[in-house]
Formats: C-alpha cells, sequence, structure tokens
C-alpha cells in the first residue's frame, strides 16, 4: 500500500474522532460545563449538591436550612435520580422540619421501597427509621420495613446488623414490633 494510500485512510479514521471530540465540547458549552466537572457527568454534580445539603444540614436551626438543603438535594435526585440515600435525606429533612413524619416524608419513604426493597446501603438507617415511625407507617410501609429487616437479619448480613438494630428503637410502638422480630430471628 502507498503511503498516500495510508495517509488517505488515517485522514478518513481521524474524521469521526475529531467529529465526537466537537461533540462533546459543544454540549459541556451547552450546559456550561468546563474543566474537570465537564467528565464528572451527572453523578458527580449530583454529589455536590448532596455536599451541600450536608451543609446546609449542620445548622438546621438556622432560618432557610431546611429549605436550603431540600432544595439541593431535589437538584441532586433531578441529576441522579436513583440515589436511595438522597431521597431518604429528604424524608429526614420532613421529620425536622415537622418534628415527626410528615406526609411528603412518608410518600418519599414509601418511594425508596418501591425504588429498591432490599437496598443494603441505606438498610440500617430504613430498619431504624421505620420503626421509629411504626405508627405513622402504612400497614405496606411496615411490610417492606418488615421484609427487608427479615431478609438481613436471616442472611447475617456484614453490612446490615439488624439485631443491633432492632434493640435500639425507642418509639414504643416500633419496640414492640422489634422485639417480636428479634424473636423470630432467634429462633
Amino acid at each position: 500500500m502507498s503511503r498516500a494510500r495510508n495517509w488517505k485512510l488515517a485522514a478518513a479514521a481521524a474524521i469521526p474522532i475529531t467529529a465526537l471530540l466537537a461533540s462533546v465540547a459543544a454540549l459541556a458549552a451547552l450546559v456550561g460545563q468546563t474543566g474537570p466537572l465537564m467528565w464528572t457527568g451527572p453523578i458527580g454534580l449530583a454529589e455536590s449538591h448532596d455536599q451541600r445539603a450536608f451543609l446546609a444540614l449542620e445548622h438546621p436551626e438556622r432560618p432557610k436550612a431546611l429549605a436550603e438543603a431540600s432544595r439541593e438535594v431535589g437538584r441532586a435526585l433531578t441529576l441522579a435520580p436513583y440515589d436511595n440515600a438522597a431521597r431518604l435525606r429528604l424524608v429526614y429533612i420532613d421529620t425536622l422540619g415537622h418534628q415527626s413524619l410528615g406526609p411528603q416524608g412518608l410518600a418519599r419513604f414509601a418511594e425508596s421501597y418501591g425504588l429498591i426493597p432490599y437496598d443494603y446501603t441505606v438498610a440500617t438507617w430504613r430498619i431504624q427509621f421505620g420503626l421509629e415511625h411504626w405508627g405513622s407507617l402504612t400497614p405496606d410501609l411496615r411490610a417492606a420495613v418488615f421484609a427487608e429487616a427479615m431478609a438481613y437479619g436471616r442472611a447475617g448480613s456484614q453490612d446490615v446488623n439488624v439485631s443491633r438494630v432492632l434493640q435500639s428503637i425507642h418509639d414504643p410502638q416500633g419496640r414492640l414490633a422489634a422485639a417480636l422480630w428479634l424473636r423470630l430471628l432467634n429462633h
């Protein structure tokens, strides 16, 4: 093959690569992302909103802190809609604002189970939270919390210490359910 032909093939192969790089640059300019953040994608950007929410929650007594945290977590969920931990942060923020589990928090708690019924990354928190708010949960949510606790408890999960969680419950209604569940797990 002649050098001229090799050069033409190399030039033809470079055209799609050049077009791809131009497309990426155009997309980055369109969404206003340049530099290293351009390559982090939605998950990296969602994490930055989560960090801002954590900063706002460091001082929940500050006026507008809960609204600010809620707004930032909402932005994170827009970028990463399957982030169960972010969804549960909204549930937590709801309880701070209402001093109990409000309707919005209850709906988001249900969404977290609808999205991922068995989620080891949030199971410890979710089981404990569910039992601490046992009286506010619907029968379906109670069944979901029970199923998750039993699944991890029977599996002897290293990540989710269900026995410890069940022994830590303070809410009287939740403590009764937890005692019954412990009995089931120990027999």
